[in-house]
């Protein structure tokens, strides 16, 4: 298996797609990592064990796989890419702890009966579905560690105030804690995407950071907030939100939680967003 391992470590990308005549396909959005030393962060990020399972998303040429496989339990490698699976398949047939499976990550479910983790070099065009499934699926992995584009993980870490803060920052980090590892630059990958990329921890929480007595208006206000980022608050939920919510009664909720009523959704963190939900439940 050593030589094995060695053998992969050697064979790029590059060759091993002109050695089949394929060439990567844009509208998979295919960018392949050929960092060795990411490949070493993504692998210490994952905090690997021997009891470990591990989900790969985009699995690829297999370059990551292995040096999961070498820790892990056990490896899922979900490939849509049929060539590439089955090239994978090859190169890694020594390991008997790599389960194949050749569909599209949001089609696919999972019957595992332990924790398990995720990895992901995805296509940067489904990065929001991607998450959204993963925070939705049953079982949940206890976390996930995605390569996406760095304006994304900016937003998904953003905070009240900051200019990419939005309605996503608050909904994954209401479920998750989000954590940017690394900045990556573009010559990490073949073919070179056309933006940076961020290496992304998404750690699942045991209970969210703030108590909301009703999730669906916690997230109502702040959607509409959000959609009509440029109206005040009070405004944005008395005309848009559907709520039946008569706006004095909105003022009267601002005056009692010492909000501005002329402050905007960006302007309010999660915990105050949770405040004025709860309020207006009440």
């Amino acid at each position: 298996m050593g030589s094995l391992i060695k053998a992969i470590k050697m064979v790029s990308s590059k060759e091993e797609l002109k050695k089949h005549n394929l060439h990567p396909q844009k509208k998979l959005g295919q960018n392949f990592l050929i960092d060795r030393n990411i490949a070493n962060i993504i692998i210490n990020t994952l905090n690997i064990k021997k009891s470990s399972v591990i989900v790969e998303i985009g699995s690829g040429l297999g370059e990551l796989t292995h040096l999961i496989a070498a820790k892990a339990k056990k490896v899922i490698a979900v490939e849509i890419d049929t060539k590439l699976l089955d090239i994978s398949k090859n190169l890694l047939s020594a390991y008997n702890n790599i389960e194949f499976i050749n569909k599209d990550i949001l089609k696919t479910s999972f019957n595992i009966p332990e924790t398990y983790k995720v990895i992901g070099n995805i296509p940067y065009y489904i990065t929001t579905p991607v998450i959204l499934f993963l925070l939705d699926i049953i079982p949940r992995p206890v976390l996930f560690v995605l390569m996406i584009q760095k304006e994304v993980a900016q937003r998904l870490t953003a905070k009240s105030g900051s200019k990419v803060y939005g309605s996503l920052s608050i909904f994954v980090q209401y479920r998750c804690k989000v954590e940017i590892i690394k900045y990556i630059k573009k010559t990490a990958f073949y073919p070179q995407p056309d933006v940076n990329s961020a290496l992304v921890k998404f750690t699942l929480l045991d209970e969210p950071p703030v108590k909301v007595k009703n999730e669906k208006l916690f997230f109502d206000i702040i959607q509409t907030g959000f959609m009509y980022r440029r109206k005040m608050l009070i405004n944005a939920i008395s005309r848009y939100a559907n709520l039946g919510i008569d706006k004095k009664e909105l003022e009267k909720a601002f005056k009692y939680l010492n909000l501005s009523p002329s402050i905007r959704a960006e302007k309010l963190s999660m915990s105050e967003l949770a405040d004025l939900s709860n309020h207006i439940k009440k």
